[in-house]
């Protein structure tokens, strides 16, 4: 059976969520055939070169759906200084995913102001009380909605504080292009200085800041994409090249299509890595003996081929701004669509099944075992 038809054949439709899995998790959002189908197609978008001598040339893909969201709280405090620059304090911790960046568009965004007036404060224990970290692709998701949330409730306190200043009514009061102005007249107060005014006696004296502590609630997202591989084997040696790989991702809306895109080549990197070269061996006594990158293979650039990324943007209903995590979505895709363009590239030889990870001497050995 074609492997696209079986997948189509047992996918959860979009009318069918939310979904109630089996571990009693609801499946609330995805458009799984959709996005199979996207992939197909820029998979496809070239006739496949006829195998060189010597080679054996194979197609596979993969389709992950995998949970996400880490932890269920999440804390950020925004602060407005009087120069108006922004410090946003947040609980998740970068180190190489961009928060800074993804942070600082969601506020830029928001509050209608510069982006290099926005300063995200991350990892000193002295002003980050509370946090759950990096992990389990949760950062926007979670640290991305603590800061939009407490960006909001900062304008709220913002507001009443703009209303005594133009002596208009609270209600009457909006926050457009970085500045406070009233349908009653034509004044308005800029956000610097509210936060200017938060600082004096009569509107408290604390300054113009909001810490919010996010609860996410049950639940999780379900990020889910397909990829595709396409690899050639030679057949002397059992040496195999990547040639091409397509990647079509559904992590909810996408922030910086940028940064997201490096999430996707830094996963399908580890997922390749784990497929063709990473091996943990022990002897007989248990001993480790891949204890260190002397002996235990990592992935290099020469393993790769170019990765064509693409988003398929199924907004989460489950937060306000519809994301999801992309950070292990590579991970996920590329072990079973490497696997599998294996598997269909060895096929005529009557290989059904193989084990990761797939070395040159593994692949040489059940090439020649059938002759």
């Amino acid at each position: 059976m074609d492997s696209v038809d079986l997948r189509k054949r047992n996918f959860v439709t979009p009318t069918e969520m939310p979904y109630k899995l089996a571990s009693g998790v609801n499946l609330t959002s995805g458009e799984f055939a959709n996005t199979l189908d996207l992939a197909v197609e820029k998979s496809s978008c070239r006739v496949a070169a006829v195998p060189r001598p010597g080679k054996l040339r194979g197609k596979g893909l993969g389709y992950y759906v995998e949970s996400s969201g880490g932890g269920p709280e999440e804390e950020a405090r925004i602060t407005v200084r009087d120069d108006g620059v922004v410090d946003v304090v947040v609980g998740t911790f970068s180190h190489g995913q961009g928060h800074r960046t993804t942070y600082s568009q969601i506020l830029a965004d928001q509050l209608g102001i510069d982006f290099d007036k926005i300063n995200v404060i991350q990892g000193d224990t002295d002003l980050v009380k509370f946090g759950g970290g990096t992990g389990g692709s949760r950062s926007s998701q979670m640290g991305g909605i603590a800061v939009k949330k407490a960006c909001e409730a900062m304008l709220e306190d913002a507001s009443s504080i703009a209303a005594d200043l133009l002596q208009v009514l609270r209600e009457t009061v909006r926050y457009v292009d970085c500045a406070f102005t009233t349908s009653e007249n034509q004044s308005r107060v800029t956000l610097a200085q509210v936060a200017s005014a938060a600082s004096e006696p009569q509107f408290g004296g604390a300054g113009l800041t909001k810490l919010l502590r996010y609860d996410r609630g049950g639940g999780f997202t379900f990020p889910n994409g397909c990829h595709v591989c396409e690899v050639e084997i030679d057949t002397d040696t059992g040496h195999i090249e990547i040639l091409r790989y397509t990647a079509v991702d559904d992590c909810g809306r996408v922030i910086n299509p940028l940064l997201a895109s490096g999430q996707v080549h830094g996963g399908v990197a580890m997922g390749i890595g784990q497929t063709l070269l990473e091996h943990a061996v022990y002897d007989a006594d248990g001993q480790l003996l891949s204890g260190s990158l002397m002996d235990y293979a990592m992935p290099r650039a020469s393993h790769m081929s170019d990765i064509d990324v693409s988003f398929n943007e199924v907004l989460d209903p489950n937060n306000e701004l519809g994301i999801k995590g992309i950070g292990e979505g590579g991970a996920c895709g590329a072990p079973p669509a490497v696997v599998n363009a294996v598997i269909n590239a060895l096929s005529p030889l009557g290989i059904t099944s193989v084990d990761m990870p797939l070395t040159s001497e593994s692949i040489w050995r059940m090439i020649t075992s059938r002759g």
